[in-house]
């Protein structure tokens, strides 16, 4: 392993331990790029500090993965396409 690659993985293992267990899974997946839902559902959940109620009431509408984030509620009755909902946070 060259050295660039083993101070990536030593970064990597260093991280993995302030992650939460739940979610470590989701990491892993996301760093080993085998999931792009992943490394959103990774990105979300580290800038909320793995905090997954945090996730789902973003307001960082300039956040390019703010219309993709997960958790978000889905109201059965009223399907409206995440570009509407946008819109309508941005106004």
């Amino acid at each position: 392993m060259c050295a660039d690659r083993k101070e990536q993985q030593e970064q990597i293992d260093k991280y993995r331990e302030v992650i939460p267990d739940a979610y470590l899974n989701i990491y892993d997946k996301a760093i080993k790029r085998t999931s792009r839902v992943a490394a959103v559902k990774a990105k979300c959940l580290d800038c909320t500090n793995w905090q997954r109620a945090e996730v789902r009431l973003c307001a960082v509408f300039s956040c390019p993965l703010w219309a993709y984030r997960p958790y978000q509620n889905v109201r059965e009755s009223k399907k409206v396409s995440k570009r509407t909902t946008l819109k309508e946070n941005l106004l």
